[in-house]
């Protein structure tokens, strides 16, 4: 995670707010954000850094703050093909397939 994602997830923690990670762990053909990128999601929906923008990245915010609300403490897998027609009709087509990595941030006694 990036010096920025890090400071952010040490200030949710400070504030005792839940927190996800996002993480790009594959991306094929045309995708909005390559392998690695990351972007940190509170339980409110506030997010720092990106994992692409458009109906991706919201997707990806709602289940967050869906699976935070219901205290799911298990990660998931989440798999995005932005070459359909679906996807065109919401203006978000790039043509490649994107899967996401989602993480909740367990904040344990006396972790730092």
């Amino acid at each position: 995670m990036d010096k920025y994602l890090i400071e952010k997830a040490k200030e949710a923690k400070k504030n005792r707010q839940k927190a996800m990670l996002a993480t790009v762990i594959a991306a094929q053909g045309s995708a909005p954000r390559d392998k690695g990128a990351k972007m940190l999601i509170l339980e409110e929906g506030k997010i720092f850094g990106t994992i692409g923008g458009g109906e991706l990245e919201a997707e990806i915010i709602a289940q967050a703050v869906s699976l935070m609300k219901e205290a799911k403490t298990g990660a998931s897998k989440y798999n995005f093909d932005l070459s359909n027609e679906e996807v065109a009709v919401k203006g978000g087509v790039c043509g490649g397939q994107v899967e996401v990595f989602l993480e909740p941030i367990i904040w344990g006694e006396g972790s730092d």
